[in-house]
């Protein structure tokens, strides 16, 4: 029974980062559509465990509320360290072949003093984060300063 309890919270705090982060990326990383058609993002992510994958019920529910804009998911290896060291070596590149990301809440901090995700504070209302995600926001939020929101940093806007 503790374990199920677990898992589920290791799911919704999942599901909890993964939305975070694709809202708040898509505010700033998204291109005009060409010739009329939808833009595709795609998304790095962590396997989710467990018996119900929350991402591709979430990726279908944002699609439909957002029909010029499509998330292709690709999964990244189990291992945290191997997800972050894809990650880090991806965005050092400069180039790193995606647009959003599912991160650990602990590596907040360390993309935003590379520059990888900037704060985005001041286009979201005071109380909306943390009336969906408190653990999200409480857990990214450490060396981070003033409670600052972030997305990933897109050279071309």
């Amino acid at each position: 029974m503790k374990l199920h309890r677990s898992a589920g919270r290791m799911s919704a705090l999942g599901a909890a980062v993964l939305a975070t982060v694709s809202l708040l990326v898509l505010a700033g990383c998204s291109a005009p559509p060409e010739r009329g058609g939808p833009v595709t993002l795609v998304l790095k992510h962590a396997k989710i465990l467990g018996p119900v994958d929350p991402i591709p019920r979430l990726l279908t529910e944002f699609e439909a509320d957002h029909p010029g804009i499509r998330i292709k998911a690709e999964v990244l290896p189990w291992s945290s360290d191997e997800q972050r060291q894809f990650l880090v070596i991806n965005l050092e590149g400069g180039r790193p072949g995606f647009d959003l990301m599912m991160l650990d809440c602990i590596w907040v901090p360390e993309f935003a003093r590379a520059g990888w995700i900037l704060d985005l504070t001041p286009s979201v209302s005071p109380g909306e984060p943390s009336a969906h995600f408190p653990q999200a926001v409480r857990g990214a939020g450490g060396e981070r300063p003033r409670g600052t929101l972030g997305r990933r940093h897109h050279a071309g806007g």
